[in-house]
């Protein structure tokens, strides 16, 4: 994980898509956005112009911060803002592939 002194508000990352073993395109299967934040900005966290429920977050242990999984179904990019810099992991897995990146980490 990237130091927290790295975490932005805007996070803007991209879900890829995929090429199978003969060269043809095809979109992930299964695709992942972890989220971390500050408790104070559990309430006030958006992905794509919507606000992530509050009831998705969980703490991680007595840092102060919590995580959240969200399930992406499609490609493409996507977007997260909160009112609190936060960390943001993108990853996900096919039939023939895999990917995985932190998500804004530098300023």
């Amino acid at each position: 994980m990237p130091p927290t002194g790295n975490y932005l508000q805007v996070n803007v990352v991209n879900v890829p898509s995929g090429i199978d073993y003969l060269g043809n395109p095809y979109d992930f299967v299964t695709n992942y956005l972890n989220l971390i934040v500050t408790q104070s900005a559990t309430n006030s966290t958006f992905l794509d112009d919507s606000i992530v429920a509050a009831t998705n977050f969980v703490p991680i242990g007595m840092t102060g911060y919590y995580g959240a999984q969200i399930n992406l179904t499609n490609s493409g990019v996507h977007t997260v803002i909160s009112s609190q810099p936060g960390g943001v992991e993108v990853y996900g897995f096919g039939t023939y592939d895999a990917y995985g990146y932190f998500g804004g980490v530098v300023k």
